[in-house]
């Protein structure tokens, strides 16, 4: 069984700052003693080249004086790698992570990896960052855009603008109190046709008893003997002609001698002895044969072109003469000039014998005499004339 010896090999060492001033031979080996690191010479470089590179997690690269080249530093999730001379310098530092364009990509103060603002241009987009049916448009070129009709929706000068708003694009359920349409159906006033009409497509009040059209606008056509209006522009009624506006109301203003009020009902008074006229009855209320004159209601006399046939005595109407029929007795009235009472009684018998006894029309009497009188008793030859006028006239 072969025998096992044990050696020690020791080999040259010392300060990292005599490493760097002597050439160590090929292939001779040299170690550290401060930065604990182990060189290897090549007979030509000071110091020999290492054996072995270290990573360094730090906060800082440019302090780590025991780094040499080769040797990698994590620093703020950055990885660096030492080309070589002094670490100080961060020229000597080469970023060995992960590269970016700085145009799209950037590293941020915590050194991660983000998104650039503004870096994200049009031709990073593809079709599948918008919607099919979302309204808008992308294009490698030209970028994000909104889908419009340029109809009801513009683009003008960059900016989205409203174009025409039609009925077909309006709900009927947005349209309150007054407006009808929407859906496709034309917008329209919806009016009381009743009340108001178009004239030319403008709307106009129609027009009714006591309401006129004037350039100020609509008034109402009153009454000026009963209405007038106030400073105010309000319609009130006029004071007068028994009526009474002082009171805050009107108030119809009555003779309480010949009216009384009952529930704010008007009554006329049962007892108007010496207090009713003529002026408180209608003249349409009278029939044929009454007449207002003078403020009296009187008789209606007929009056011809010869002489009055009927008079009014002591307020009662009478006979004054009585004529015959012309139709009858066309040239000579048998009964001219004879006199009645307002009675119609005779007043004056023998004008009414002389046409009985007399001649008539140039013909022979009616009577021309006759023997005897009422209750003689002897024949006499006497003519009804004389017997009319001595019958006893009576009163």
């Amino acid at each position: 069984m072969p025998e096992t010896e044990i050696v020690k090999l020791k080999i040259r060492r010392g300060l990292d700052a005599q490493r760097t001033s002597v050439v160590l031979e090929q292939g001779e080996l040299g170690y550290t003693t401060d930065n604990k690191r182990v060189w290897v010479g090549d007979g030509i470089t000071l110091g020999g080249e290492v054996i072995g590179n270290k990573n360094y997690i730090t906060a800082n690269k440019l302090t780590l004086t025991s780094a040499t080249r080769g040797d990698t530093a994590y620093e703020n999730n950055r990885l660096y790698q030492l080309k070589g001379g002094s670490v100080s310098s961060l020229s000597n530092w080469e970023e060995i992570g992960p590269k970016i364009d700085e145009n799209t990509l950037e590293y941020n103060t915590s050194g991660k990896i983000t998104l650039k603002e503004g870096g994200i241009g049009s031709k990073y987009l593809g079709t599948s960052v918008v919607k099919s049916t979302g309204g808008l448009a992308v294009n490698t070129t030209d970028g994000l855009s909104v889908r419009t009709d340029n109809n009801t929706v513009k683009i003008i000068n960059n900016s989205l603008h409203v174009g025409v708003i039609g009925s077909p694009n309006i709900k009927q359920n947005a349209f309150g109190s007054g407006l009808t349409g929407g859906e496709g159906d034309v917008i329209k006033l919806n009016i009381d046709t009743n009340k108001f009409k178009f004239t030319n497509n403008k709307l106009d009040v129609k027009l009714s008893d006591g309401m006129t059209s004037g350039s100020n606008g609509l008034t109402v056509d009153i009454n000026t003997s009963h209405f007038q209006y106030s400073a105010a522009g309000k319609l009130e009624l006029k004071s007068g002609n028994g009526i009474d506006i002082s009171g805050g109301g009107a108030e119809v203003v009555v003779n309480t001698d010949q009216f009384y009020f009952v529930n704010n009902a008007l009554n006329i008074r049962s007892n108007l002895a010496g207090v009713l006229d003529i002026r408180s009855i209608d003249p349409n209320g009278f029939g044929s044969g009454l007449v207002i004159e003078n403020n009296k209601l009187v008789a209606g006399i007929s009056d011809v072109a010869d002489n009055n046939t009927l008079t009014v005595t002591n307020k009662k109407v009478g006979l004054t003469e009585l004529y015959a029929d012309q139709n009858d007795i066309p040239d000579v009235l048998a009964f001219d000039s004879i006199k009645f009472d307002e009675y119609g009684r005779f007043l004056q018998i023998e004008e009414l014998a002389k046409p009985l006894a007399g001649v008539v029309n140039a013909g022979s009497g009616y009577i021309d005499h006759y023997s005897g009188v009422i209750g003689q008793t002897s024949y006499t030859d006497n003519h009804l004339l004389n017997v009319l006028i001595l019958l006893p006239h009576r009163q």
